[in-house]
């Protein structure tokens, strides 16, 4: 096989350079954080992982793909640049060192070679579905989790929002930018490819500036020029399957989104803004990109979501005899386009931590944004104390209790406390009887709602202290995004996200047990 595991670095007395002894000591201090991080992350940075990537007839890796991934979280970890990281890893020698190279005659990878292992390793998931860069950051995680004995028993878990490395466009722009991007793409002239007619109207076009036109226009007028395009788009369109040119799947993509015909008169017209789905497409940049409104805020790009261990009673003694906790790791991460809820991240976020743990979670602790029934019943059947901090939507104008056979129904109502009988029905729903302005009124609960109630008494019912476990994972949240731009990152594609999120965890696990050590040794 072409593929060579590197071996971990024998020091060489005769090449080490000469440094006054009190730098040479922290050099060598097995608690600094640079021989930390060789320790936590890079010598656990599984290099087999890879061989797919290099196998017989493929070339062999220009550098060691454990030096890379370890550049990659260093890089993401101290929010450099690539040029700073390659500046630091040429002339740093802490940062030398904490990549393992100890010797001046050690060579930095090129940047080629950096950039083309990251790059196949996207395409090879895209390729095959199969993730190596999050089975290397698993394997390490999975590592210190073994190292340090922490236990999986205890789980939490929240998500935030981070915008992707686009620019906000109007839906003029959005259309023009993704004809002219597929256009282009063919590398001819518009004329080789196209009817004179719809050539005449593309040349133009390209040279236009559509954030220009955006502004000179009004709005009636604006409408005006979008219609101008869906029609243009569709004569492209329709040309480019009969002459079975490839590159325009993403502007059908968008023309669906964007345009429809009318059923009664068959011609083009624009969908309604509020008729376009979160999904479709923000910027043709980053077609993965999706778009969410949460508190408020707009975002476009993606929801990243991270599991970390919890559990308070997992503690360690120091030197000195004190009783401390052991630190909590982030032991799974999902990264989705940002219009995916919460609610469908807890599943993924439980059984991935598990798979790093080794062990079978008893509790997991997430906000409200997680809590629906199907996650309710996948914790019932997995026999895991789910616990919710709180539930999407307000609370009902009744106050509700179910007897324990359910065949009786208790409703209170919440702004008088007035006890109101409650009688089901055929289909199974409750009838209440209730006084609205004077007037008498019927209300009918369904059973999904009476369950509903149910749930939310049962989570309001667990104490405070276990619900507030789920706050310090937002420290978790504040470091992911910490080297964020405008709460944006430096990348576009859900694979390059997810790469900088996995890596970014990587470092805050790095800093917490280093600073744990620190403590062990007080």
């Amino acid at each position: 096989m072409s593929f060579k595991k590197q071996q971990p670095y024998q020091p060489d007395m005769f090449k080490v350079p000469l440094l006054p002894s009190r730098s040479e000591k922290y050099l060598y201090d097995p608690k600094a954080s640079h021989n930390q991080f060789y320790h936590n992350v890079y010598c656990k940075i599984p290099e087999e992982i890879f061989r797919p990537l290099y196998c017989e007839g493929n070339g062999r890796p220009g550098a060691s793909p454990r030096l890379l991934c370890a550049m990659r979280v260093y890089k993401e970890g101290g929010g450099y640049s690539d040029k700073e990281m390659f500046e630091a890893l040429r002339f740093d020698i802490l940062v030398r060192k904490s990549m393992g190279m100890m010797s001046l005659e050690d060579k930095v990878p090129t940047e080629s070679t950096y950039y083309k292992f990251f790059a196949t390793i996207c395409e090879y998931k895209e390729k095959t579905g199969v993730d190596l860069y999050e089975q290397a950051c698993k394997h390490v995680t999975r590592e210190q989790m073994k190292e340090y004995n922490i236990s999986g028993r205890r789980l939490r878990m929240d998500s935030t929002l981070i915008g992707s490395n686009i620019a906000h466009y109007s839906r003029y722009r959005i259309v023009h930018a993704t004809l002219v991007n597929a256009v282009k793409m063919l590398g001819c002239e518009v004329s080789a490819m196209f009817s004179d007619s719809v050539a005449s109207q593309l040349k133009p076009l390209l040279a236009e500036n559509a954030e220009h036109t955006c502004y000179e226009l009004n709005a009636a007028d604006m409408r005006v020029r979008f219609l101008e395009l869906g029609r243009l788009v569709r004569r492209v369109l329709a040309e480019a399957m009969a002459a079975d040119l490839a590159g325009f799947e993403l502007l059908k993509r968008v023309f669906g989104e964007q345009y429809r015909i009318n059923a009664e008169t068959g011609e083009l017209e624009a969908v309604p803004s509020k008729e376009i789905s979160a999904r479709s497409v923000q910027n043709p940049n980053d077609p993965e990109a999706t778009y969410r409104n949460k508190n408020g805020e707009d975002v476009r790009g993606y929801t990243h979501n991270a599991t970390e261990t919890c559990d308070d009673e997992d503690k360690a003694t120091t030197a000195s005899g004190k009783v401390i906790q052991k630190p909590k790791l982030i032991v799974d991460v999902k990264v989705e386009a940002a219009s995916t809820p919460d609610t469908e991240l807890f599943k993924g976020g439980v059984e991935g931590s598990e798979d790093v743990t080794g062990q079978k979670p008893e509790s997991v602790t997430s906000d409200g944004g997680y809590q629906s029934a199907s996650n309710q019943e996948f914790c019932k059947g997995e026999d895991i104390e789910a616990v919710f901090t709180g539930f999407q939507g307000k609370k009902g104008a009744y106050d509700l209790e179910l007897s324990a056979d359910g065949k009786s129904l208790e409703a209170t109502k919440t702004s008088t406390g007035e006890k109101l009988p409650a009688s089901q029905t055929k289909s199974g729903s409750w009838r209440i009887e209730d006084v609205r302005n004077g007037k008498k009124c019927v209300r009918y609960i369904k059973p999904e709602s009476v369950a509903a109630a149910m749930r939310r008494k049962a989570q309001e019912a667990i104490p405070k202290a276990k619900r507030w476990l789920r706050n310090n994972v937002e420290a978790a949240m504040f470091q992911l995004t910490f080297h964020t731009r405008n709460n944006k990152t430096r990348y576009r594609g859900l694979m390059k996200q997810k790469i900088f999120a996995l890596s970014r965890c990587l470092w805050v696990n790095h800093v917490r047990l280093a600073l744990f050590e620190l403590r062990m040794a007080s």
